[in-house]
């Protein structure tokens, strides 16, 4: 590869047998092929010409065939380029033995490259060649050699893109649908098959087949593909594979086992296979708010599950594809796509395109504080439905029309009625209608971490990080030898899983995650450490969630309570002070924050004044969110802070020489305070439910903090502190 054609979106490659410059948008990178170990030959580059100017900037020698020409192919077949050793994969733990990989593959690293001899010495290039072919590259030293997980015989562990520095949000849908993907790959479970073969010759043969049956047989009821004799010209098919999942029930029993197939949606060319791949998914923090409003007003929460959703969705683009092994009769045909596939880039948007069109012809109205939460109103009924691309949450006061409603949905598509709530997204949920009670925990979430990383007996914690312990830049490797070390650790994996935890259920740990966060690209010892230290306090609270009582007497005009909180300069490395905040409905957490500052505060004032601007955008998002639900708040919302200095500032612009500095988005709160949406309230720290966000406690403060944020066990659960 030469790099990229300006203008387009495709690649300019270098074909070594024509011998000529090619633009192509179909490439697939064979990072198994080393690049050439021996010195190339001279070439005079004023052979090689691109509309009149020198284009080339290197070669690569196959063989002794070298041919005079150039051409403009862009149109030409797909070409396959190798990458060079430096961008081969090294994130997996352990090389393989040679006699697991595949006999194409030729494990033993490449000759090095030797110096050409003084003589003879073949002709070297004029210095006008020298000069554009720009400076030699850099020949560093030999490096281990990794290569992809699909030819090691065990699984590795899935690593991701690197979480670096998190100065997001942590609490946003973005991140907390980036924790969901790190968490869903690093719990499969390894007796689920990886590929057709291995499920075939696996004892659960005979369910596996009875599920890529049923998979094939719905595709062909929808009427998904159409096979075709011969693709089109200049039409490439993508591939496809089946992928095989056992679900599981709330207490871990087998509930049946699935297989899908799965386009290969990497090889779609933007522009042609699709175009917009936007969608949609609720909110966690609303979730929480409808778990909260279903205690409060006593309201029915059923589970729905639309069956092989995104195959309802008709395809606008002409996509072909390449049926993989497994699939019957239709075993390595080219087939036409009618309706939308698991695994295209567009799948997803299509489909919550064709549910929004559905939903609004019922009755539905989308509300705009969270795109995936729908309001239905007829006197005095009302409904709410949550929807998480095929999971639905249906909240209603009446049950003949959720009924109805349900129904009405199954003539459109396969919906699977799981009944009263159970769980959603991973997260189990014990609700009790008559009592007013409902609780969310993640016992089997960390069980399985646990198992999956070795944890699970020994020593629990009793706090998320060890006492005192301040995580900084100091501890991250600075040698090659160091981080080699450290790679063998899968540090990202596991703060992908404490940070889905921390997103669902679990603010506790909201501190640990965003502090271990930080250190993600380059993490030292002490850093996994205290990792795992997080992993064994959740370990010894499994049994920990979220507790809502709706037989509180919440005012429904104000139903939200707020606490916010900073402290000063507690990072050690940058010396950037982290702000937390939390609101409280029903008695439990329904939204919280913890994240470091975008800049150094000169006084803790100023620290706790920032931290009070972020805590008022979060309140007049929450506010909109439950007025749009039909409960607008009347009132203010109460804001409690434990800094005089802060709540004066915020109330009245005085001690103007220490305060000038301040950005202007910071002054918000001042605009929500003077238009009544928020009252800013002082309340001494030993009562600060947010000061657990901000920095590590002690055990007894911290089980002061936990009971704050409405974290109790379930009463059948247990609670191992060592």
């Amino acid at each position: 590869m030469l790099g990229y054609e300006p203008g387009t979106k495709a690649y300019r490659l270098w074909d070594p047998k024509r011998r000529c410059i090619v633009k192509s948008r179909d490439v697939i990178f064979d990072e198994r092929i080393n690049p050439p170990a021996k010195p190339e030959p001279p070439v005079d580059l004023s052979e090689i010409l691109w509309d009149g100017e020198l284009e080339y900037k290197g070669i690569t020698r196959v063989g002794d065939n070298w041919e005079d020409g150039v051409a403009n192919h862009e149109h030409e077949a797909p070409v396959r380029a190798s990458t060079p050793d430096d961008v081969a994969p090294e994130h997996h733990m352990n090389p393989p033995e040679n006699d697991n990989l595949p006999p194409e593959v030729n494990p033993d690293p490449p000759a090095p490259i030797e110096e050409p001899a003084p003589a003879p010495a073949p002709r070297r290039a004029r210095r006008s060649e020298l000069d554009m072919l720009g400076p030699p590259p850099e020949v560093e030293g030999p490096r281990e050699r990794r290569l992809p997980a699909r030819y090691r015989e065990e699984p590795d562990l899935p690593v991701g893109p690197p979480i670096a520095e998190v100065e997001e949000d942590l609490q946003d849908a973005e991140m907390a649908e980036i924790a969901f993907t790190f968490a869903a790959a690093a719990h499969s479970n390894p007796s689920e098959p990886q590929t057709f073969r291995e499920a075939m010759q696996s004892p659960e043969a005979k369910f596996w087949t009875q599920a890529i049956q049923k998979e094939i047989q719905s595709l062909e009821d929808m009427g998904t593909f159409e096979t075709v004799n011969t693709l089109p010209t200049g039409r490439k098919a993508i591939g496809s594979k089946l992928v095989f999942r056992i679900k599981h029930n709330t207490d871990g029993s087998i509930e049946r086992y699935k297989a899908r197939l799965v386009a290969k949606g990497f090889l779609q060319m933007p522009g042609i296979d699709f175009d917009e791949t936007f969608a949609p998914v609720v909110k966690l923090t609303s979730i929480r708010i409808m778990c909260a409003l279903a205690v409060r007003l006593k309201l029915h929460f059923h589970h729905l599950d639309v069956d092989t959703a995104f195959l309802n969705s008709p395809l606008q683009e002409e996509i072909y594809m390449r049926m993989p092994e497994g699939s019957g009769e239709h075993e390595g045909k080219i087939v036409r796509l009618h309706r939308s596939l698991y695994g295209l880039k567009q799948a997803s948007r299509v489909w919550n395109e064709l549910l929004d069109t559905e939903l609004q012809k019922i009755g539905y109205i989308r509300i705009h504080a969270d795109f995936c939460i729908y309001v239905y109103r007829e006197g005095e009924t009302i409904l709410f439905l949550a929807v998480y691309v095929d999971d639905m949450g249906l909240l209603g006061n009446n049950l003949d029309a959720m009924q109805s409603h349900k129904r009405l949905l199954n003539k459109q598509f396969k919906i699977k009625d799981l009944g009263n709530i159970k769980q959603i997204l991973g997260i189990a949920i014990d609700y009790n209608r008559e009592g007013q009670t409902l609780h969310m925990y993640q016992t089997r979430y960390i069980d399985e971490s646990a198992e999956r990383y070795g944890f699970a007996d020994g020593r629990t914690h009793r706090t998320p990080l060890a006492s005192g312990i301040k995580l900084s830049k100091d501890d991250c490797p600075t040698t090659e030898t160091e981080k080699r070390r450290m790679h063998d650790y899968p540090y990202q994996n596991l703060i992908g899983t404490l940070m889905y935890a921390m997103l669902a259920t679990r603010p506790d740990i909201a501190f640990a995650v965003g502090a271990l966060s930080k250190f993600s690209s380059n993490p030292g010892y002490a850093h996994w450490d205290q990792a795992v230290h997080t992993l064994r306090y959740l370990v010894g609270t499994k049994d920990y969630g979220l507790f809502f009582d709706g037989n509180s007497l919440d005012d429904l005009s104000s139903l939200i309570l707020g606490y916010t909180d900073s402290d000063w300069a507690g990072n050690i490395d940058t010396r950037r002070s982290t702000g937390g905040y939390v609101f409280l409905m029903c008695g439990a957490a329904v939204s919280w924050s913890s994240k470091l500052q975008s800049s150094p505060a000169l006084s803790s004032t100023e620290a706790e004044y920032m931290a009070c601007t972020r805590a008022a955008q979060e309140a007049i998002w929450l506010r909109q969110l439950l007025e749009q639900l039909g409960f607008k708040q009347t009132k203010p919302t109460s804001l409690l802070g434990d800094n005089q200095g802060a709540i004066a500032l915020a109330k009245n612009p005085g001690n103007h020489p220490r305060t000038k500095h301040i950005a202007l988005r910071y002054h918000f709160i001042r605009f929500t305070i003077s238009n009544g949406h928020i009252l800013l309230n002082y309340i001494p720290t030993s009562d600060m439910a947010a000061d657990g966000l901000t920095k590590g406690l002690t055990g007894d403060k911290h089980l002061t903090f936990l009971h704050m944020l409405g974290l109790k066990s379930r009463p059948s659960g247990s609670v191992r502190i060592n």
